[in-house]
């Protein structure tokens, strides 16, 4: 939500050409506040999934991120999950979250997209992760310039021995692409969700 206020806050930097100099600075200290204030929630959120992935698992995890990003009505978010009914290992549960958390911030801050679909396979031996939006894209060459998240990404992905495509063209969206080894996974019993009447 702050990510989505982020870019409407933004989006009244182009009215600073009739704006006083006084208000242009003004604006520019409220941005940062904005960005500190998401990095903080970006580490209190990555602190309370673990909390989420240890009792009830990867897909509750992503699940409930999803619902939460969706809440904000800036965004449609679909998550879509095929054979992933077992637990993995709880140091690569928490990493695969993050990347899924660190590329939909990316969304989230830069692609302008009403759209963002999730979406979960499992194999045998890999577990494959697809997100695609609908947003501006960008061109090919733009990933040379990684951002920031695009590089943590990267290094926890190279970490698990995995592998990451970005393909994106400008006006039709991105769809990243990860694959990631599981077959050291083991199975942990994930307890029941409570009912609430």
């Amino acid at each position: 939500m702050l990510s989505t206020v982020k870019l409407y806050f933004t989006s009244l930097e182009a009215g600073f050409t009739k704006a006083s100099q006084d208000d242009e600075t003004t604006y520019h200290k409220a941005v940062t506040l904005l960005d500190n204030a998401c990095e903080e929630v970006r580490k209190i959120s990555h602190n309370m999934a673990t909390g989420v992935l240890t009792r009830f698992g990867l897909s509750a995890a992503i699940k409930e991120l999803c619902e939460t990003i969706s809440e904000s009505k800036q965004i449609k978010v679909n998550y879509v999950a095929y054979e992933l009914d077992q637990r993995f290992d709880n140091e690569l549960e928490i990493n695969i979250y993050r990347i899924v958390q660190e590329a939909a911030s990316n969304v989230l801050k830069h692609a302008k997209a009403k759209e963002l679909t999730i979406q979960f396979t499992q194999y045998p031996e890999h577990l494959n992760i697809m997100i695609e939006d609908n947003g501006i894209g960008f061109l090919p060459d733009a990933i040379e310039t990684e951002s920031m998240g695009i590089k943590n990404m990267k290094a926890r992905i190279e970490q698990m021995k995995g592998g990451i495509n970005i393909d994106s063209t400008p006006g039709r969206g991105t769809t990243v692409t990860i694959d990631i080894p599981v077959k050291y996974n083991k199975t942990i019993e994930t307890p029941a969700v409570a009912q609430h009447s």
